[in-house]
């Protein structure tokens, strides 16, 4: 299965959905506006949180930690 992710470059909230490839909604991810390093949280169509992740600060390379 293909999912489709298209995220906006400029917004005012920090919310995308991610498509299957007959265009539904099946994920959604959430990141918080104001934080230091990326916070993301990856919800189903219910809304039920799946896992969140988060940027390690103060790494050469980005780092990331999947909770």
């Amino acid at each position: 299965m293909k999912y489709i992710i298209k995220q906006k470059v400029w917004s005012l909230t920090d919310r995308f959905s991610i498509k299957d490839e007959q265009e539904n909604d099946r994920f959604f991810v959430n990141s918080k506006y104001f934080s230091l390093g990326n916070n993301l949280t990856l919800e189903d169509a219910g809304g039920y949180q799946l896992f969140h992740i988060k940027q390690k600060l103060f790494k050469f390379l980005p780092v990331y930690e999947i909770f």
